[in-house]
């Protein structure tokens, strides 16, 4: 399931990653908290996942996480190439 709206986002209570949209951002459910990660690929084999922030804590909107997970993937696209 796409989480492509706040109320799909704060109604969420599955632990685990949750896919936001198409550009890999994922909403991670703790049992406590909800943290926006963004998963780069370096290669076939390896996968990094970064921490955005906690939602409502650090993150207020879901356009705000978006709009910084588009800022990493053109700034590791940067430094990849």
């Amino acid at each position: 399931m796409l989480i492509d709206n706040v109320k799909k986002l704060d109604n969420l209570k599955d632990t685990g990653r949750h896919k936001v949209n198409q550009t890999n951002l994922y909403l991670r459910v703790h049992a406590n908290a909800k943290t926006f990660e963004y998963k780069h690929k370096k290669n076939q084999n390896t996968i990094n996942w970064i921490t955005i922030g906690k939602y409502k804590d650090e993150i207020g909107h879901l356009a705000d996480a978006k709009s910084l997970a588009n800022d990493i993937r053109k700034n590791l696209k940067l430094i990849f190439q």
